[in-house]
């Protein structure tokens, strides 16, 4: 089994959050591209909007949900990059700045837990 490695466009919090350690869970939507994404594979994420800034994680863990709620049940807010103080219906409801609700209805919900501080080009 050989690593790929998949490319990836990030906001500039969540890929700030990544890049300084305080965000280790990637959530996203479990659609056609993602589900070939392995435990093992790295993720090269590139700051949107930007010259080429990015970084790369190894991926270690891959869990699939039902829900948001469901996956943001597994583990501690900031994990994701959320504020500690959110409830799980905010947290669910925070997705939706990023996936119309007509795709959440569509696909499963999926966590990469990252690891790994390799950065491809410098800040």
């Amino acid at each position: 089994m050989s690593t790929k490695k998949h490319q990836w466009l990030l906001y500039e919090s969540p890929f700030s959050q990544i890049r300084d350690g305080n965000k280790d869970i990637e959530v996203r939507l479990y659609d056609e591209k993602l589900q070939s994404v392995e435990v093992g594979d790295e993720i090269e994420f590139t700051l949107d909007k930007s010259d080429g800034i990015s970084l790369t994680r190894g991926v270690s863990k891959i869990e699939v949900f039902e829900t948001f709620e469901e996956l943001f049940s597994g583990h501690a807010p900031e994990r994701y990059g959320l504020s500690n103080d959110m409830n799980l219906q905010e947290m669910s409801s925070n997705m939706d700045q990023y996936y119309s609700k007509e795709l959440q209805a569509k696909f499963r919900k999926v966590s990469f837990h990252l690891v790994g501080t390799k950065i491809d080009k410098p800040i």
